[in-house]
């Protein structure tokens, strides 16, 4: 899934770009929030009191390796005015206006290897909220998941593979057996999902699309892993939800 980074500069010219994301936490739902004002009256009898008037949602990204777009990064969390947009589980996009609060930021080197970074990055909302947001999403039933065991992935971050369910890797469905049914995103959204069998992940480099009732979409693997597969497997599940 991807998350749109947006900032304007001290010119005030706009700047976007587009990034896969390893996941994303707080955004969908509030996982974590800082509560506004920060105020806890503590009494003399030992009792306390809070003056909260709202809170902001606490946003965790953990992007893939972006060796060749560090200063946009950089630029994105120095800029005064700066968003993010995310879809992630819900039904539409949406687009929400953060800051970085640190005066620092490191990126990490997974097993202390130069080309192998991820970026973990953790904004705050803008915005003071009243009222905790209603999760769009009701149950998926059983019958609108569908998956596919051990299937080889050869897409790489330089050269994604691209899946069409019904043909090819995905010409059947495990569970429930048989074929995929049609796919239709005028009235459907769809998430897919990987249960890699190494140390590694993967994930979509595009969009998702539907042809001729099929569901289209590419994939990769995170450049850094543990070990010298020859052979990357992963379990493949896509969950069907109605609009």
């Amino acid at each position: 899934m991807a998350a749109t980074f947006k900032y304007y500069d001290s010119g005030g010219g706009s700047h976007t770009q587009d990034f896969e994301v390893l996941y994303v936490k707080g955004f969908n739902d509030p996982d974590k929030v800082r509560f506004f004002p920060p105020l806890i009256f503590t009494f003399i009898d030992g009792t306390k009191k809070t003056a909260f008037i709202g809170f902001q949602r606490i946003i965790t990204i953990a992007l893939t390796s972006l060796n060749s777009n560090e200063d946009f990064i950089r630029a994105f969390l120095q800029a005064s005015s700066k968003s993010i947009t995310y879809q992630g589980s819900s039904i539409s996009a949406e687009e929400v206006n953060v800051i970085f609060e640190s005066n620092e930021y490191e990126n990490e080197w997974i097993d202390g290897f130069q080309k192998a970074k991820r970026y973990v990055i953790e904004i705050c909302e803008q915005t003071i909220r009243t009222i905790f947001p209603t999760p769009v999403n009701l149950a998926i039933p059983e019958t609108d998941m569908y998956y596919k065991a051990d299937v080889t992935i050869i897409g790489t971050s330089d050269s994604p593979e691209t899946f069409t369910t019904n043909i090819g890797k995905l010409a059947t469905c495990d569970a429930p057996s048989g074929v995929y049914p049609t796919f239709d995103l005028s009235v459907q959204k769809y998430e897919i999902s990987f249960l890699s069998k190494q140390d590694c992940q993967f994930y979509l480099t595009s969009p998702m699309s539907v042809s001729g009732g099929n569901l289209v979409f590419s994939v990769a693997r995170s450049d850094s892993y543990n070990g010298t597969p020859t052979v990357f497997k992963a379990d493949i599940t896509i969950k069907a939800q109605n609009i």
